[in-house]
């Protein structure tokens, strides 16, 4: 009997695990102390401090009490106690197993609120996008290979610059598209997915487009760089060009902070670049001053902000030390600084460091030093693009102002 005491406590034990793992705290609670105080020796213990416990009709109903309690708290015994619970618990069910419904949801009404010819001209776009080759590759052939990555980065592009009633389409992302296997029918069926997608004019993109794009994200991940690279199950793949697909997934779920830090991240290693400001349908995934306004409502203490002392521009910097160097390096030196300013020059020091100096005047600059990590954001600056550089000011070196340990902000 002894042993069979043992037995059933700790099969209470080990089953108040899978119950805390539930988060059924509550019910696991319940069921450890009922596990405990079967084992023979802690019921001992509980005999020397309680005479009561000597009983074994105390013991048992203990047990037994201590058994339905476990019953009444588990969440699976639990019943609705109305339809609309029910239909609650449908509705969360359905939410969570797919992540896109607010964006179909939203699609429907904006295909509700079309006129008649608009709906006619939805139905004959998807109809032709449904006839497409590369429709049946990815859609009904369910196809999940590198070489489509272009289509879908292309898809990404057009949806970005959707303005109005209009989309427009990076020329050389474009020509990636057109200059691959079979180029005539993946860019029609660009042109096919970002025309739906419009939501004035067309109401959005299909359920079963937004599948294409959650194989591919599960596969190859949301962005990535040209070169041989692996999936997410290990396996090689040879990627031609360096993709962001993570406009669209911050487009499907907008106030996830993830989603939209997504796209600030492959922005900043260059995968693609920013809009100049203008009126788009989407302009928190269009331009930067979008994508911090909206980053700013949903997490206003975002690491992305710019944790900085202070914003200068570069000829201010400049002049103070030329000015007054004391004044200068009290002022500025050792500070985090966000510095506004036109390329000058990019290029590398005698020990290979990257560096780009911002223009003052002849032989005169503010010089901002960067680590190899930057390489490709920074092989992407023209002189003359006005930019804004994160770094700490390191004083005056001959006739330049030196700050190092920098990031390209914008």
């Amino acid at each position: 009997m002894r042993i069979v005491k043992f037995i059933i406590g700790a099969l209470f034990i080990i089953a108040s695990l899978g119950m805390f793992a539930q988060k059924e705290v509550l019910t696991g609670l319940i069921s450890v102390i009922l596990g405990a105080i079967i084992l023979p020796p802690v019921s001992e213990k509980i005999k020397e401090k309680f005479n009561q416990w000597n009983s074994k009709g105390v013991r048992y109903v203990t047990y037994a009490v201590l058994l339905a309690l476990v019953g009444v708290t588990s969440n699976k015994a639990k019943f609705p106690s109305s339809n609309l619970t029910v239909n609650e618990n449908s509705i969360e069910d359905v939410s969570s197993q797919n992540p896109y419904q607010n964006y179909l949801d939203e699609v429907d009404k904006n295909i509700a609120s079309l006129s008649p010819e608009r709906k006619a001209e939805r139905e004959k776009i998807h109809s032709e996008l449904k006839s497409n080759p590369v429709y049946i590759q990815l859609v009904k052939q369910k196809v999940v290979n590198s070489e489509y990555l272009s289509v879908l980065n292309a898809i990404t592009n057009g949806i970005t610059n959707i303005s109005g009633t209009t989309f427009a389409i990076n020329s050389d992302v474009e020509q990636q598209v057109t200059s691959s296997a079979d180029g005539e029918n993946k860019m029609s069926f660009v042109v096919k997915a970002c025309a739906l997608a419009i939501p004035s004019a067309n109401g959005g993109l299909p359920k079963e487009i937004l599948e294409v794009f959650d194989r591919y994200k599960s596969k190859f991940g949301a962005s990535g760089v040209k070169g041989t690279s692996y999936d997410l199950d290990k396996n090689p793949q040879q990627i031609k060009y360096d993709y962001d697909l993570t406009p669209f997934f911050a487009l499907m779920n907008p106030n996830d902070k993830e989603n939209l830090e997504a796209v600030y991240e492959a922005k900043n290693n260059g995968l693609s670049s920013w809009n100049e400001k203008g009126n788009y349908t989407y302009p928190y995934i269009a331009t930067k001053e979008g994508f911090l306004a909206k980053l700013k409502q949903i997490d206003p203490q975002s690491k992305l902000f710019p944790k900085v002392d202070m914003e200068v521009t570069a000829s201010e910097l400049y002049r103070a030390y030329e000015a007054n160097e004391v004044s200068a390096d009290q002022q500025y030196k050792g500070k985090r600084l966000l510095i506004t300013g036109a390329v000058e020059n990019i290029g590398k020091d005698v020990m290979d460091n990257p560096y780009v100096a911002l223009k003052i005047d002849f032989l005169k600059g503010v010089n901002c030093y960067f680590d190899d990590e930057n390489n490709k954001v920074l092989s992407q600056l023209n002189k003359g693009q006005k930019i804004q550089i994160i770094g700490t000011c390191a004083g005056l070196t001959l006739t330049d102002v030196v700050v190092k340990d920098c990031e390209l902000w914008e």
